[in-house]
């Protein structure tokens, strides 16, 4: 993301204005959908005076004292900001997308337990305000701070990643990270059969080849330690150019085991596929299950992954179901509108 420098201050004669600073020292795929475009659209709407410090020695550098509100996800790396704007009297917004009690079998894991997920919990119990993703999630937040706002994922369906056009055979497809081992094994077996009976390719987006993990989970759909012709692969790219990847996807799978953890995670998934206006298939499993009422969603009960193929004989009509379901209930404006809300009111 491109440094956004710093909003002139109002002067004597312009009505006061909150100083915001939006602090974002690790930037991945949350802090940019969570943090850094929606934040980018409200400066551009002028509306409060807004900064970014973006990397981790800009974050450090910066004078939190100057500003009413400082907003970031989750925890930073230099837990002692947050000491300096509560001694400053700073107000605090923290974004969480996901729980921070994190299972052994996740990468994080050892990261959550020796500082993440302490650091965590003191941002959220520091926080004036929380924003976070589902009512899952929230319910969790409440424990720890009651001053919780849902603040849904959404597409910016503007950006250039959203909006690629690619001639492809059918293809079934899956776009996840290392992280979802445990997930992806929940398709053994199943896949292959599938592309046969459909003449359809299966694309892993997200496959990492210097990664044991990724290489794992191609052996736990494949069932095969030989690459069959029917499984592609996507390498794993920046969080500015992943989305492409759904332009080459003409279903889309997002299998996901039922777990604690599991549960307070965000249905992202079924958005990214509503861009390119594409069916889902997914666990039937919380979070997911907040879109029972998407008809482009399809639910996989027992773990039965058969459904993909009356899904791939009515793509077209439930990828356009998806499409209008998240631009209702997942719309940029109406969300941000929320969020421009909240930071007024604080």
């Amino acid at each position: 993301m491109t440094k956004i420098e710093r909003a002139t201050i109002a002067d004597d004669e312009q009505p006061y204005k909150k100083r915001v600073l939006v602090l974002i020292d690790q930037i991945g795929a949350v802090d940019y959908h969570r943090i850094a475009m929606p934040l980018r659209y409200i400066y551009e709407k002028n509306i409060f005076h807004i900064d970014f410090a973006i990397q981790e020695k800009e974050v450090n550098e910066a004078k939190v004292e100057d500003y009413d509100i400082v907003i970031f996800s989750r925890y930073l790396l230099n837990m002692s900001i947050v000491d300096r704007c509560i001694a400053a009297n700073v107000k605090l917004i923290v974004d969480i997308d996901d729980y921070w009690n994190v299972p052994k079998y996740n990468p994080a894991y050892k990261k959550y337990k020796e500082h993440g997920k302490e650091a965590v919990l003191k941002s959220l119990k520091a926080a004036s305000m929380v924003w976070t993703t589902t009512h899952q999630l929230a319910e969790k937040v409440k424990e720890i701070n009651p001053n919780v706002h849902i603040l849904p994922n959404y597409i910016d369906l503007q950006e250039n990643q959203w909006m690629e056009k690619n001639e492809h055979p059918l293809t079934i497809g899956y776009v996840g990270g290392f992280s979802h081992l445990e997930d992806v094994k929940l398709l053994r077996g199943q896949i292959g059969q599938i592309c046969e009976k459909y003449n359809a390719r299966f694309l892993f987006c997200g496959y990492n080849s210097t990664d044991p993990n990724s290489a794992e989970m191609e052996y736990q759909i494949t069932g095969s330690r030989q690459r069959p012709e029917w499984f592609w692969v996507g390498e794993v790219t920046s969080v500015l150019n992943y989305g492409k990847y759904y332009s080459h996807i003409d279903v889309v799978l997002a299998p996901l085991t039922e777990t604690h953890f599991n549960k307070h995670k965000s249905e992202l998934k079924i958005v990214e596929a509503a861009a390119y206006k594409l069916p889902i298939i997914v666990s039937e499993v919380e979070p997911y299950t907040n879109h029972r009422d998407n008809e482009g969603v399809t639910f996989v009960k027992n773990n039965d992954w058969s459904v993909i193929g009356e899904v791939i004989k009515n793509r077209k009509a439930l990828g356009q179901k998806n499409y209008d379901y998240c631009k209702k209930h997942h719309n940029i404006d109406t969300i941000n509108q929320k969020r421009i809300s909240l930071i007024y009111g604080i």
